[in-house]
């Protein structure tokens, strides 16, 4: 009886082993639409990102009070742009430099929680424990599309994630940045930041963008306070 025992609970660890998915892969180019709520102060954002590792670019674009906030990182050239379009659809435009190389998620901490069905389609989860927070990430399990990413601060849901090549037209420079208001401080080496981080500070950094393009892009005293605000919660990513 004891043999058959431990026959029975080395097939059902087997098993275990068997069923846990490989860890998720972030991908390398994608485009996505994402609702972002915050716990903290129950806002949420709407928004588009669109990424590609061979361009080295990425891109936000945001809608406040029908504003369209753009922030764009140039990786290959060392700058970023904050673009807010008027209605006219003129750009204004406040320009950063951009250190660092580009930051990809990494899932090597991650362990894997359960499988779940949601709309008969199967979403695996894996979560990553931190010093002060637990980091859960959503995948679907045929593809690993990812889904959601949430802490205790906030969650992200992203809403048609097309993984492919993005075309470098997206990422190109409007013609109305050519002189664009800069900001000359260079900022510090970009360090590694969870994916709720960079969307939570992408949002930050183009409401930002906003406040300094109102009625012009000057380096106003709003400007320069909302700016340093997202300097001191966002460096590491931004």
């Amino acid at each position: 009886m004891k043999a058959i025992l431990a026959v029975v609970l080395v097939l059902a660890a087997v098993a275990l082993v068997v069923a846990a998915p490989p860890k998720p892969t972030w991908p390398k180019a994608f485009r996505t639409s994402f609702d972002f709520h915050s716990n903290e102060n129950k806002n949420n954002a709407l928004g588009a990102w669109y990424s590609s590792e061979s361009l080295k670019s990425e891109k936000w674009d945001h809608e406040f009070d029908h504003q369209k906030v753009t922030l764009l990182r140039r990786y290959d050239t060392g700058k970023q742009f904050h673009i807010t379009y008027e209605r006219n659809k003129q750009a204004k435009c406040i320009s950063a430099p951009l250190t660092g190389e580009m930051d990809v998620p990494n899932f090597a901490n991650f362990s894997y929680v359960k499988t779940f069905v949601v709309d008969r389609e199967t979403v695996d989860v894996w979560d990553q424990k931190t010093s002060q927070d637990t980091d859960r990430y959503e995948d679907f399990a045929k593809n690993e599309i990812p889904l959601s990413f949430s802490n205790k601060e906030s969650r992200t849901l992203f809403i048609d994630f097309k993984v492919g090549d993005q075309s470098a037209a997206l990422f190109a420079v409007p013609r109305d940045c050519k002189n664009a208001t800069m900001i000359d401080e260079a900022p510090e080496q970009l360090g590694k930041c969870s994916i709720g981080q960079k969307l939570k500070c992408a949002a930050i950094i183009a409401l930002c963008g906003a406040e300094c393009c109102l009625g012009g892009c000057s380096v106003s005293s709003n400007c320069v306070k909302c700016m340093g605000a997202a300097w001191d919660n966002c460096h590491i990513c931004f």
